[in-house]
């Protein structure tokens, strides 16, 4: 008579016999893939087509005069705005060629003389 190892019997002891959660239904394990692809839509496809909206939006209202922060995080205003470039002002007479996807926000009030450094004299 051969002998079977007893590691080789429980998996198939342990195997459900059907009628669990997962007992071998196919309706359920679609059901299972269902809800976690509308979880993942709602979570982080759905944000993320907003955000990039947004985001488009903002790159195509930027005009002339209005005060940006660039991703590096240097402030200024916008001197001329071309289709894939515009020019900001960072400092008196020095102004900064750079893509339009170098702008991380428009800032809505004037956060003082760029020219300054925040010293007064």
């Amino acid at each position: 008579m051969p002998i079977v190892p007893a590691w080789l019997l429980i998996p198939a002891q342990a195997a459900p016999s059907g009628g669990g959660l997962f007992g071998g239904d196919i309706t359920s394990m679609l059901l299972l893939f269902g809800a976690m692809g509308a979880i993942m839509y709602f979570l982080i496809w759905r944000p993320q087509q907003r955000e990039k909206k947004e985001r488009e939006s903002l790159l195509s209202s930027l005009a002339r005069g209005d005060r940006v922060v660039t991703r590096g995080g240097m402030h200024g205003k916008i001197v001329s705005v071309d289709d894939q470039q515009i020019k900001v002002e960072i400092a008196s007479k020095t102004t900064v060629v750079m893509d339009k996807e170098a702008i991380a926000s428009r800032v809505s009030e004037p956060s003082g003389d760029s020219d300054t450094d925040g010293k007064k004299g």
